[in-house]
């Protein structure tokens, strides 16, 4: 098995246009793409599955073994499915797999959990932190130094797959969210591969990517509607440096894979739904590097979601995290 190697160049230059990266299974052969001010430079396999092409920044990098099954919206690649529940926080998570629905309080704010076992209706949070309501239509987060960042769309290697342009991803929804007239959309088909997602990555002011600490953070909570085939449950996982391979702390001789980031999943549908997603619910699916003590977000690399090589369109809305 060809080792997984990772390399991250930015241009000093803002980011302006698509950046696009590819992944090679030539082993040590480097392969550097340059588009808009900005490169990056990736080589290595990923884990027998096909290379792949984002624009708009560095990806969060796919889950390699999302052809174990997970592609096809079953567990496989979460270590089992319905088998075993644990309460946590008013909701009950399947081993190593996603949150179920649940009724729970954190912070004040009464909250349904969504996942394989129900659809999330929430009061609005108390602590509301908006990484993005995309009102300014561009493809950048909000910007809160020390915290930047930008969103990014990915693909397989297949031919004749189908990403929008990153010009493209913040569009206008019609008819409008009530206040609300933009989001992201995210329309993706004929991948073969690992699949497609779409995500954002934290960066710094020279949009360098990097951790972001989300220091009392309680989790996320997004907007979300559309379709996605074969009734596939949308993946949201959460890259940070003890999984990603820019953290050196996984891949390397000893350590365990990389790649294997905290995640659940959601069901998506054609009605407008707030999605509240914990810390405290989300989970590794076991066959990577262990990261002792759960999720840390003072770690975060990003967010990204995913419904493998199923074909999508779903739209993301008024992204926050949620506080105290």
């Amino acid at each position: 098995m060809f080792a997984f190697r990772y390399f991250h160049l930015f241009a000093l230059s803002p980011l302006v246009g698509c950046s696009v990266y590819t992944e090679s299974l030539l082993g040590d052969t480097q392969q550097t793409v340059n588009s808009g001010g900005s490169s990056i430079s990736l080589a290595g396999s990923r884990n027998g599955t096909e290379g792949g092409t984002a624009h708009g920044g560095v990806s969060g990098n796919p889950d390699p073994q999302e052809t174990a099954g997970e592609a096809n919206g079953s567990a496989a690649a979460d270590a089992g499915g319905a088998g075993g529940t644990g309460t946590n926080n008013g909701g009950s998570a399947p081993n190593g797999g996603a949150l179920a629905g649940g009724t729970g309080s954190v912070g004040g704010t009464t909250m349904t959990n969504a996942g394989s076992g129900g659809t999330a209706v929430v009061d609005p949070p108390t602590g509301v932190d908006m990484l993005d309501d995309m009102e300014d239509g561009n493809f950048s987060l909000l910007p809160k130094p020390p915290r930047y960042g930008f969103w990014y769309v990915a693909g397989d290697a297949t031919v004749g797959g189908k990403l929008p342009k990153i010009e493209q991803l913040v569009a206008t929804i019609d008819p409008a969210r009530g206040a609300s007239s933009k989001g992201v959309h995210f329309e993706a088909s004929g991948f073969k591969g690992w699949g497609s997602s779409v995500g954002l990555s934290f960066s710094d002011a020279s949009q360098k990517r990097g951790p972001y600490n989300a220091g009392n953070a309680l989790g996320i909570s997004f907007w979300v509607r559309g379709s996605v085939a074969d009734s596939t449950q949308l993946k949201v996982q959460f890259p940070i440096t003890a999984t990603d391979p820019s953290g050196k702390l996984c891949g390397g001789a000893g350590q365990g894979q990389c790649l294997d980031h905290f995640s659940t999943q959601i069901t998506v549908t054609s009605t407008w739904t707030q999605v509240p997603i914990l810390f405290s619910a989300i989970y590794q699916a076991g066959w990577g590097v262990p990261v002792e003590g759960g999720f840390d977000p003072g770690q975060m690399l990003g967010i990204e979601w995913s419904a493998g090589t199923s074909n999508l369109d779903i739209w993301i809305d008024d992204l926050a995290l949620m506080r105290p």
